[in-house]
């Protein structure tokens, strides 16, 4: 199966970073490397994975600011055994082609997600919406621009807000022309001072990861527009059954925050994992399967 899957992968115009994705979706008769091409001039790869059999309705998987495939690779393994999964990677991530767009607000990867859900031609509550960290913020703010809205959404420790210290303001604008000595300035700072290392190192590892990929100006753009952004006025547009999972010993995103959105959603169901090496395993996929059994029972 692995070596059917590598055979009949198709690749874009630009190689692709991951040239063996069979190993985010081992389990897939088909795998699909491409480019989607949206109204407003931006470019999107998506990897769509295609199981044997398939009861459930599509997936469209969103992950965290400029991160990689490699961080959500237990998820996508589970998922792609019973389900479609389209693996979208959002403007700020290194992969995109922006074609001169400078814009890497929330509310511009928003604009985004909500048309190439319409590119990938998904009936009317008829998929899936998974987002993780800033890809579940993003799809909450596109909710509201949805011409085809999801039968639920599945949100992974969605930010409400995002606290960028002040001192480093001045670092982040000089970042796309330092970026190789600010990078490990980073890591220090996240591992020392904003993850708690002892109780969910599997952050640390996502977050590295993330900045060894990132492309320093998109990244920039994007941690510059982040201090500004709030969600709670989009969380009224949704209108579809949601399940939020968060990780209580996580200290890099606000526990808080995520119970005073799960309170204020209309239908919303939470679920504390603790840590990211349970939220980022084939646990949280198994969780997907038992909610939308329940919810289409």
């Amino acid at each position: 199966m692995r070596e059917m899957a590598k055979r009949i992968l198709f690749r874009t115009k630009t190689e692709p970073q991951d040239t063996d994705l069979s190993r985010y979706g081992p389990c897939s008769r088909r795998i699909i490397d491409r480019y989607i091409s949206l109204p407003n001039g931006i470019d999107l790869r998506v990897v769509s994975f295609y199981p044997l059999k398939s009861v459930h309705p599509p997936v469209v998987m969103i992950t965290g600011l400029a991160s990689v495939m490699e961080s959500s690779k237990e998820i996508t393994r589970a998922l792609t055994r019973d389900f479609t999964v389209h693996y979208l990677e959002t403007r700020e991530k290194k992969t995109s082609r922006t074609n001169g767009k400078r814009n890497f607000e929330i509310e511009a990867i928003g604009e985004d997600i909500a048309l190439a859900i319409s590119e990938l031609g998904l009936d009317n509550r008829g998929y899936i919406l998974l987002g993780a960290s800033l890809g579940a913020t993003a799809i909450v703010d596109s909710y509201r621009l949805l011409a085809d809205r999801p039968l639920a959404l599945f949100m992974l420790e969605p930010n409400a807000s995002f606290k960028i210290p002040r001192w480093s303001i001045p670092l982040i604008y000089l970042s796309s022309y330092t970026y190789g000595i600010i990078k490990p300035v980073a890591k220090y700072y996240l591992k020392n001072y904003r993850i708690n290392i002892q109780e969910d190192y599997e952050m640390y590892e996502i977050s590295s990861r993330a900045l060894d990929a990132a492309d320093p100006y998109k990244l920039k753009r994007a941690v510059l527009s982040l201090s500004r952004y709030k969600i709670w006025e989009r969380l009224e547009s949704v209108d579809a059954p949601t399940l939020i999972v968060g990780a209580s010993k996580d200290h890099f995103h606000n526990h808080e925050e995520m119970l005073e959105m799960a309170d204020q959603l209309k239908d919303c169901t939470f679920i504390d994992l603790e840590n990211h090496q349970r939220t980022h395993s084939a646990e949280f996929a198994a969780i997907v399967k038992d909610f939308l059994k329940e919810l289409l029972n």
